[in-house]
This record gives structure tokens, sequence and C-alpha cells, in this order.
């Protein structure tokens, strides 16, 4: 685990993982000061295989974009479309 508790990702997990989401809806959560928040979002891609990064696209107005810096934990977890 790293320092913010974090479990590491295999690479070639998480490369064959982003490589099958082509389009979907993403929920991205986050917890602070105790309580769970979270968000859909369809504005979601891969940036870099090493170090694991992805973006994600919040509305500066939304609770998350402030929240998500503060509480220094993210998740995202994605479904395709289907076919």
């Amino acid at each position: 685990m790293s320092e913010n508790g974090a479990q590491p990702i295999d690479p070639a997990e998480y490369r064959r993982a982003l490589g099958r989401f082509a389009s979907g809806i993403t929920v991205v959560t986050t917890s602070h000061d105790g309580h769970a928040h979270g968000m859909t979002a369809n504005g979601f891609m891969s940036v870099s295989l090493d170090p694991p990064l992805v973006v994600v696209s919040l509305a500066n107005t939304g609770r998350l974009h402030s929240l998500l810096p503060a509480s220094g934990r993210r998740r995202a977890a994605g479904r395709a479309r289907p076919t």
C-alpha cells in the first residue's frame, strides 16, 4: 500500500481495463471528513500507464471539484456502454 492507503495497480491489468473502456459512464468517489461523496461522469480518459493516471472532467461549480483535492483520495469505476 502507498502512504495514502491506495493499493498498487498491476500495469498490465490497468492497460487492459482502460483499453476496453471506449465510452461509457464513470462513477467517481472520494471520502472526506468521514463521508462518502460521488458523481457520475462521461468525460474520462487515460493519460499515463506509468504512473497510472486518468483525467475526469468536473465542473468547477460542482461539489466534487473542491472535495477531491481536499480529500487526497480518489477512486473511479467505469462501465462501458453496451453495444
